[in-house]
C-alpha cells in the first residue's frame, strides 16, 4: 500500500374488467346470478383470517425481519460514503528522572478530534450503496411475493378443512342410515323376511362407518390445530358449507371470461433477477477501482505539552491538521481481478436465469389457464355424475324396501352418491385454488 499525505426497477390482455370472473349461471327461475370465483365470497371466516394473518402469523413476522436487516445494511452501505468523526482523551501521571534533581511528576490531560471524508473513490461507494438499495428492494418485493404466496396457501388449507369437514359430515349421515338399516334388519330378522347373516352384514356396516368417523375427526382436529398456529389464528373457525356455496357448485358456469394472457410477462422473481443483474454490475465497479488510488478529505485537532530543555515548566500545543489524503494499493494479488471475475460470471448466470425464468413463466400461466378450462368441463362431467347418483340412490331405496337387494348393494349405493357429492365440492374447490394462482399471476403484472 502506498500512501501519501498532503497537508492542505407478465403484461395480461383481459377480455373482461375485473381480474375476478363473473360467470353467468341460470337458477330454476331461468334468471342469471353472478358470482365471484373466490373463496372469500362464500367464507365469511377464510376472509377474516385472510386479513389478520399478516399481523399474526409467526413466518411472515419471521420473514419480515429481513426487510429490516436488508435496510439496515443499507444504511451501512450509505455511511461509508459520509463524514466519520472521532474524539478522544488521554489522561496519565508522568514521573520525570531528571539530571541532578529528585523525580519530578505530574499530571497530563490531552483532546484529540478527527474528520475524515471520501472524496472520489472511482464510483466505488457509490456503486456499493447501489447494490444496498438494490437489495433492499429486492428484499421487499420477495416478502410482498412471500406474503401473497402464504395468503394462496392459507387458502388451501382452509379450503382443505372445509372439504374434510363435509366429508365427515357425509360419513355421519352414511353411518346414521346404517345404523337405522341396521335396527330394520333386526325387525325384519324377528319378522323372518331375513336372515341372521343380513343383518350380521348391516352390523359390520355400522362397525366400518364408526371407524371411519372416529378417524376423520381426529385428521380434521390436527390440520386444524396446525392451520391456527400457521396462520396465528386466535378465534374459531367457521368449516360449514353455506347454501350459497353450494348453489354456486351446482349451477355456476365456471371458466367464463378468463382473461386471455399476453406473451410479455413479468413477475417479481423476474424483477429481483434484473435487480441482480444489476448489482452484480455495481460489483464489477467496485472489483475495478481496487487498485485505484482513492483521495479523502481529512481533518484533525489534538493537543500535547512539550518540556523545555532547561525548566521543569512545558508549554501547552494546541494543534489542527486539514488536508488530502491519497491511499493507492500498488499489488493486491489478483484479488480485485478474481472480484470482476466473478461478478462477471454470477451476471452472465443471472441473464440465463432470466431467460429460463420468463420462458418458464409464460408456460405456467398458459398451463393454469388451460387447467381452468378442463377443470370447469370436469365440474359439468361431475353434476353428471352427482344426478346419475342421485338417480340410483332412489331406486336402491326401492329395491331395499322391497327386499330386492342386500344391505351392502343398498349402502353401496348410498356411499356412491356420497362419494359424487364430495366429488363434486373437491372439484370446485380445486377449481377456486387454481383461479387464485391464475389471478396471482395477473395481479404481478400490473
Amino acid at each position: 500500500m502506498f500512501r501519501f499525505l498532503y497537508i492542505l426497477s407478465l403484461s395480461v390482455v383481459s377480455m373482461s374488467s375485473s381480474l375476478d370472473s363473473l360467470g353467468q349461471a341460470e337458477d330454476k327461475n331461468g334468471t342469471h346470478t353472478s358470482y365471484t370465483e373466490t373463496a372469500e365470497s362464500f367464507f365469511p371466516s377464510l376472509s377474516a383470517v385472510l386479513n389478520s394473518v399478516e399481523a399474526n402469523a409467526p413466518i411472515l413476522l419471521q420473514e419480515r425481519e429481513k426487510v429490516n436487516e436488508a435496510t439496515a445494511n443499507r444504511m451501512v452501505a450509505d455511511s461509508k460514503r459520509g463524514f466519520r468523526l472521532s474524539v478522544g482523551l488521554n489522561g496519565h501521571s508522568l514521573y520525570e528522572d531528571r539530571p541532578n534533581a529528585n523525580y519530578y511528576q505530574q499530571y497530563r490531560y490531552l483532546a484529540s478530534a478527527y474528520v475524515r471524508k471520501p472524496l472520489y473513490h472511482w464510483g466505488a461507494l457509490q456503486a456499493g450503496s447501489r447494490v444496498a438499495e438494490l437489495s433492499e428492494s429486492s428484499s421487499s418485493a420477495s416478502f410482498s411475493d412471500f406474503r401473497r404466496n402464504f395468503l394462496d396457501r392459507i387458502r388451501v388449507d382452509y379450503l382443505g378443512l372445509v372439504l374434510s369437514t363435509y366429508e365427515i359430515e357425509l360419513t355421519r349421515r352414511s353411518m346414521e342410515l346404517a345404523e337405522s338399516n341396521l335396527e330394520g334388519m333386526k325387525e325384519r330378522m324377528r319378522l323372518g323376511l331375513v336372515t341372521e347373516l343380513s343383518v350380521s352384514e348391516a352390523n359390520i356396516i355400522v362397525l366400518q362407518q364408526r371407524i371411519n368417523f372416529a378417524e376423520m375427526k381426529r385428521k380434521l382436529a390436527r390440520n386444524t390445530r396446525i392451520f391456527m398456529e400457521d396462520s396465528g389464528s386466535v378465534g374459531g373457525l367457521d368449516l360449514t358449507i353455506s347454501d350459497d356455496f353450494r348453489d354456486f357448485a351446482k349451477t355456476h358456469r365456471f371458466g367464463l371470461n378468463l382473461p386471455i394472457l399476453a406473451s410479455n410477462t413479468t413477475s417479481t422473481a423476474l424483477k429481483n433477477i434484473d435487480s441482480a443483474i444489476e448489482a452484480e454490475n455495481q460489483r464489477i465497479i467496485i472489483a475495478k477501482s481496487g487498485l485505484r488510488p482513492k483521495l479523502n478529505l481529512i481533518g484533525g485537532f489534538h493537543q500535547d505539552k512539550i518540556d523545555l530543555a532547561d525548566s521543569r515548566s512545558s508549554v501547552d500545543r494546541n494543534n489542527f491538521t486539514i488536508g488530502l489524503e491519497a491511499n493507492w494499493a500498488l499489488f493486491d494479488a489478483s484479488q480485485s481481478r478474481g472480484e470482476k471475475r466473478a461478478a462477471m460470471a454470477r451476471k452472465r448466470r443471472y441473464e440465463i436465469q432470466l431467460e429460463r425464468e420468463t420462458r418458464h413463466l409464460q408456460l405456467e400461466a398458459r398451463s393454469l389457464r388451460e387447467y381452468l378450462v378442463t377443470r370447469a368441463q370436469t365440474i359439468d362431467s361431475s353434476r353428471q355424475l352427482l344426478g346419475a347418483s342421485e338417480d340410483r340412490f332412489e331406486k336402491s331405496r326401492i329395491e331395499f324396501d322391497r327386499n330386492r337387494i342386500t344391505p351392502d348393494a343398498f349402502f353401496s349405493s348410498r356411499l356412491a352418491l356420497d362419494q359424487s357429492r364430495l366429488s363434486l365440492i373437491r372439484t370446485v374447490v380445486d377449481y377456486l385454488n387454481v383461479r387464485a394462482q391464475f389471478n396471482l399471476h395477473i395481479e404481478e403484472t400490473h
